[in-house]
C-alpha cells in the first residue's frame, strides 16, 4: 500500500492532482433505495463464499472455482466450459481450470456431441455424484446456519423473490434488446 507522501509523488508523476478520496465516496444511505439493495445483494454473494469455502469446499478438497462448475452442472446438466463461464460469470481460463481437474478426478465425464465434434459438454459421473452427494450434509448446514434467522414463511419468500431475480437476470440481454427497440 503507498503512504499518503508516496502517493502524491505518484499522482504528480502521472500529472494528476491529489485529492482526498473521501470527499468523492457517498455514504451507502445517500444513493438511493434500488442501489443499496443491489449492493446489499452483492455484499452477500460475496460473503457466502466464506461459509462455503471453509465447510464445504476446503474440506472436500476442491476450489471455490471447482465447487462453482460442480454445483452449476449439478443443477443444469451437461455444459461445455463456455456456457459454464456464461451462466456463472466465471473466467473462462478459471472454469477450464477446474473442468480439467474434476475431470482428472473422475467426477466429470466427457459428453459425445455428435452434431458437433467440435463442442466438448461435461457432465457429472456417477463418482461425482456420489461425491456431490456426500457433500449435501455440509451444504445443508451452511443453509441452516445463514437461515437461522428466517422463519419458513420468510424462506418461501426469499426463495420466491431470488427466483424473480434469477428469471429476471436469465432473460436480460433479451430485455436489453426489447428496450433498445423501443429506444431506437
Amino acid at each position: 500500500m503507498l503512504r499518503r507522501s508516496n502517493a502524491g509523488r505518484a499522482a504528480r508523476a502521472r500529472g494528476m492532482k491529489q485529492t482526498d478520496m473521501t470527499e468523492k465516496v457517498k455514504p451507502l444511505s445517500s444513493l438511493g433505495s434500488d442501489i443499496q439493495l443491489l449492493i446489499s445483494i452483492l455484499k452477500c454473494s460475496s460473503l457466502i463464499t466464506i461459509p462455503m469455502e471453509g465447510e464445504v469446499s476446503e474440506p472436500n478438497d476442491l476450489t471455490r472455482h471447482e465447487m462453482k462448475v460442480l454445483v452449476c452442472l449439478s443443477g443444469e446438466g451437461t455444459l461445455t466450459g463456455q456456457e459454464i463461464s456464461q451462466l456463472m460469470s466465471m473466467p473462462a481460463m478459471n472454469v477450464s481450470r477446474a473442468l480439467s481437474n474434476l475431470h482428472e478426478r473422475g467426477w466429470l465425464e466427457l459428453v459425445d456431441d455428435a452434431g458437433n465434434r467440435r463442442r466438448r459438454p461435461f457432465r457429472i459421473s456417477a463418482k461425482g455424484w456420489r461425491q456431490y452427494n456426500a457433500m449435501l450434509p455440509e451444504f445443508r448446514s451452511v443453509a441452516e446456519r445463514l437461515f437461522a434467522l428466517l422463519n419458513k414463511k420468510d424462506r418461501r419468500e426469499l426463495q420466491r423473490l431470488v427466483n424473480l431475480l434469477n428469471d429476471q437476470l436469465d432473460n436480460w440481454a433479451e430485455l436489453a434488446d426489447a428496450e433498445a427497440k423501443k429506444k431506437g
